[in-house]
């Protein structure tokens, strides 16, 4: 069934949820942050009402008591916005909160109330900045504070419009001292169950180049990020089920980078690096990468090999921000396939699929230096993570919602088009540098992971109950045991012994055969008998044969019809939107419409040509099934009249 319950984020995790904070004291250390730290809201307290520094009731952005006044719209659990006045930010509120309402989010997300996750990861000083000074600090695991970098040498002249110091609210944020493990098991852990339940999930780190995307992401031999701490859970899971319940898997890899625009597999051999795929919209799966190598894999082990091996073959060059700087945006793809073992009448066949995407920064050529080929790849890179962010804001803006996405001005957009919108539990990790110099990158980045968290998605599960085909099997079984037993009062009439039925399924069966063509011979029994029980096995043995190739055509037939239903709902519901369009005729139509109805448009295209295709299919298996029904018909014919002449 849709899971399309959502749980609404309080107003301050909507939108605005930065707030102007005063300068620091001259004096201030990281011991009395928390007391340093004034808000400064548009309607400023009075000297009187800061120096009172009385507190005023405060909830966090899932409703429990929090240590900061965060402003922002009304609370659904907490005070209105007008009684949130300004004043001082106590550590003593129980920090605790923030680790249960973090949890609370995560089951939240595993039950498919909510989809979407915004975390916020900061990367530790680098030696060449640590004499600079730092303008982002963390409070409380929930909140960002971007520090008013003021008159600092570096960046004086650079920010004239910059607005004052902002705070921001996420569902995580990650101080530099905590590790991969500690980001794994609040970003992802929890999505696995979901995957092995059918649903489809998205991991991707977003932000400027040298942020640490790709250390989260692949991590180090001696750090293992969060691609590879996934594949180890994920497997792990798969074994602890198998104990339990021993149904059949099957995980599938994949492994692309989008570079300049191309798409290039990473898993096929030297030679085939060049060849560069397409992506196409399929109406039920979505975006489509044609020809992309799927590698069937058995364990974390052998993952890890392909994706050491995808990772050497990607784009990474040296820039001036960034000693390796990964030139595309890479995307690993896992699918996993679960059957049940037991053979029933109705079989659950489930498909989660989990995408996991490493993705290019952003970059200022005046910072990286780059000319040539790199300044191309630069360009390109904005490029595609501005269509990026226009689909983010299309997406996040309340009143822009239901209108036209963009996803179409780039390639990578178009991959993430179901991470981002569609039937996917998305995982966005936001990295940021604490340097004084990435000033206005961090909170470019902040500004798009803030908006991020408005997205709204529905999930559904990946599930096909398959019951036409076991009860046909079961069918057929109550049908090729009747025969039997008609066969063996046959040859109990002419005095042949009968064979156990466990001979039957081996060679036991042909052993038996051969004793009895001996002792028969040895009784006097004529070679024309033993020609007889060879033909009645033989008709029987191509009955049966005949037999399980119509019920593969049967199957294939339903498959086939499935897929021209789901075509047929696309072409009905693109059909019912031009109709709703040409009421509205009178209206304005602006260029962005027009590129609506023509991606409509060529969806509607590859629908009825797939529905052509599958029809012209179904014809030919309706010939090949006559051509079957023939050939069991006289075989049978055939048998009954050899049994009349015997």
């Amino acid at each position: 069934m849709p899971t399309s319950q959502t749980v609404p984020r309080p107003p301050h995790l909507r939108s605005g949820s930065h707030v102007n904070l005063s300068p620091l004291p001259s004096n201030h250390n990281s011991n009395n942050l928390r007391e340093a730290f004034v808000v400064d809201s548009t309607a400023a307290a009075s000297p009187k009402q800061r120096s009172t520094g009385q507190p005023s009731p405060k909830t966090n952005h899932r409703g429990h008591t929090m240590p900061l006044s965060i402003q922002g719209g009304d609370h659904p659990f907490g005070p209105p916005r007008d009684s949130m006045t300004n004043n001082h930010i106590h550590p003593e509120t129980n920090a605790d909160d923030t680790e249960e309402d973090t949890d609370a989010f995560k089951r939240a997300m595993w039950a498919g109330q909510a989809n979407i996750l915004v975390a916020v990861r900061l990367r530790p000083q680098l030696k060449h900045d640590r004499d600079r000074g730092e303008i982002v600090k963390v409070l409380g695991n929930k909140v960002v504070v971007v520090l008013d970098p003021g008159n600092h040498k570096d960046v004086v002249g650079k920010l004239r419009h910059r607005s004052r110091e902002k705070r921001y609210a996420f569902d995580y944020v990650f101080s530099p001292s905590d590790g991969q493990a500690t980001v794994y098991n609040n970003t992802t852990k929890f999505l696995i169950h979901g995957i092995l339940q059918g649903f489809n999930a998205t991991v991707f780190a977003y932000g400027c180049t040298g942020a640490g995307k790709t250390y989260t992401m692949l991590g180090t031999p001696d750090e293992p990020g969060i691609m590879a701490l996934t594949l180890d859970d994920l497997f792990g899971h798969i074994e602890a089920s198998q104990c339990k319940v021993p149904n059949l898997y099957r995980v599938t890899v994949s492994f692309l980078e989008v570079y300049n625009e191309n798409i290039r597999d990473l898993l096929r051999s030297d030679h085939d690096q060049d060849t560069y795929l397409d992506l196409r919209e399929d109406p039920v799966k979505g975006p489509v990468v044609a020809d992309l190598s799927e590698i069937v894999a058995s364990n974390a082990e052998e993952v890890m090999r392909l994706l050491r091996r995808g990772n050497k073959n990607r784009s990474q060059e040296a820039t001036a921000a960034n000693a390796v700087s990964s030139r595309s945006h890479a995307v690993l793809q896992v699918s996993v396939e679960q059957t049940e073992a037991t053979p029933d009448t109705v079989t659950v066949l489930k498909t989660g699929k989990l995408s996991m995407i490493d993705l290019a920064g952003s970059e200022r050529a005046a910072v990286t230096q780059n000319r040539g080929l790199r300044l191309l790849e630069g360009a390109n890179i904005n490029r595609s993570l501005l269509a990026l962010g226009n689909c983010i804001n299309a997406l996040g803006e309340k009143a822009n919602r239901g209108a036209f996405v963009p996803y179409r001005d780039s390639k990578l957009t178009r991959l993430l088009k179901d991470s981002l919108g569609g039937n996917c539990r998305t995982v966005m990790i936001a990295n940021i540098s604490m340097s004084v110099l990435s000033f206005e990158e961090t909170v470019n980045t902040l500004k798009y992971a803030n908006r991020a968290k408005n997205i709204k998605t529905t999930v559904t599960r990946n599930v096909l109950n398959v019951n036409h085909h076991i009860s046909e099997y079961v069918s057929l079984i109550a049908n090729l045991r009747q025969e039997i037993t008609n066969l063996k009062a046959q040859m109990t009439q002419q005095g042949i012994p009968s064979p156990s039925s466990h001979d039957l399924k081996g060679k036991g069966f042909k052993k038996d055969l051969d004793e009895s063509n001996n002792s028969a011979g040895e009784g006097g029994g004529t070679a024309t008998m033993r020609e007889a029980r060879v033909q009645i096995m033989k008709y029987f043995h191509e009955r049966m044969l005949l037999r399980r190739q119509l019920l593969e055509l049967e199957n294939k037939n339903v498959a086939k019809s499935i897929e021209i239903g789901q075509h047929q709902l696309v072409v009905a519901e693109h059909e019912r939107q031009r109709e709703e369009k040409d009421e509205d005729k009178a209206a304005a139509v602006d260029a962005r419409v027009e590129f609506e109805e023509f991606d409509d448009e060529a969806d509607m295209v590859v629908a009825k040509m797939e529905i052509g295709r599958l029809q012209d299919d179904i014809k030919d298996l309706s010939t090949e099934k006559g051509e079957l029904t023939r050939k069991l018909r006289l075989t049978e014919r055939v048998a009954e009249e050899f049994r009349m002449r015997r």
